[in-house]
């Protein structure tokens, strides 16, 4: 998962020289290695509990691109299907004007990297890191959940990605990422995950210490 810092320097640099984006369109571009061509690649944008649809592209070359139009920083998610193998998803950020690089060794999507400079995708890319490992064993259960103790250890590490990440949000600046982890970790709550740190987190982040204050510049997603 982790690159070097100079490939993605070298990737945001090449943003920074590819053709302009028109203003209030979103481009995104992917290179993956070890995919094959003819892999469906999806765009989604998130809608509640829901992801709408908004973009489909077939891999050819190892590439794949999306654009759309977009009128603030909003976060969607890429899925790739090879054959009846489809795995989970990777958070990009756009913007209006703004080119997107996304790049990959595999088909584990939400193992993906997304480059550009968006501040938001380096807010995004922060949370990522503090979960790294529980992603990488999350990304192994993906297609063999075949027992009661599999099941439960796949729980629990959701149930470390929420807590991970609550802890981190108690200190971290309310943005766009951070209100869009609380809605994240709410949606875990439902399904029983992370309960054992539900009162705690509850009281930490309750919304009468200023904590969730309105984020300017268009609505959180």
């Amino acid at each position: 998962m982790k690159q070097p810092l100079s490939l993605l320097f070298a990737a945001v640099a090449a943003t920074a020289c590819a053709p302009a984006v028109p203003a209030g369109e979103f481009r995104i571009v992917g290179k993956i290695e070890n995919v094959p061509d003819g892999a469906v690649v999806r765009l989604y944008e998130p809608q509640g509990q829901m992801l709408r649809g908004i973009g489909v592209d077939t891999l050819a070359g190892g590439r794949f691109s999306f654009r759309d139009t977009v009128v603030f920083p909003k976060v969607v998610q890429i899925s790739v299907t090879v054959g009846d193998y489809r795995g989970g998803t990777l958070d990009v950020w756009v913007a209006p004007g703004k080119r997107i690089e996304v790049r990959g060794e595999d088909k584990q999507a939400w193992l993906w990297e997304a480059a550009s400079d968006i501040a938001e995708q380096a807010d995004e890319d922060m949370y990522r890191a503090l979960v790294e490992p529980q992603i990488c064993e999350l990304n192994w259960f993906q297609d063999m959940l075949n027992t009661q103790q599999d099941f439960a250890r796949y729980m629990e590490l959701f149930g470390q990605v929420s807590e991970k990440t609550v802890r981190r949000m108690q200190t971290a600046p309310v943005t766009r990422v951070w209100l869009n982890k609380l809605a994240e970790c709410a949606r875990l709550l439902q399904f029983g995950i992370g309960t054992a740190h539900k009162r705690r987190n509850a009281c930490a982040l309750r919304p009468d210490d200023g904590r969730t204050a309105a984020v300017s510049d268009g609505p959180a997603d």
